[in-house]
């Protein structure tokens, strides 16, 4: 009877045990919010400022976009060099003519 009147009276003090084993200790930064606050704001402007440099220059490109003009240029720059390069495969004493033909005569006995 002496063992079940020391049970019931240990019942609370492991209760109690349990619950502190449970408990999560609380982290202790001292001062380390000022680090992470500091960074944050440097982050921020940071970001603050490519911001304002990427609204500057895409306005700057709005207002002065060269995009249509290159392209019509380089357009006819590929024109240009298509016109030369059939030119060069058409003519008479061309590499690309002989090769051609040697191939055809080879093959095919023209």
């Amino acid at each position: 009877m002496s063992s079940k009147k020391s049970d019931s009276d240990l019942i609370g003090f492991k209760e109690f045990l349990e619950y502190e084993k449970k408990k999560v200790p609380t982290r202790n930064f001292k001062g380390g919010g000022f680090e992470m606050q500091t960074f944050l704001e440097r982050d921020f402007q940071r970001i603050d400022r490519l911001t304002c440099l990427l609204e500057s220059k895409a306005s700057l490109l709005n207002r002065l976009d060269q995009a249509d003009v290159l392209k019509s240029a380089l357009n006819e720059e590929i024109i240009k060099a298509q016109d030369q390069l059939i030119q060069n495969f058409l003519a008479k004493d061309s590499i690309f003519k002989k090769n051609l033909d040697e191939i055809l005569q080879a093959h095919f006995n023209f």
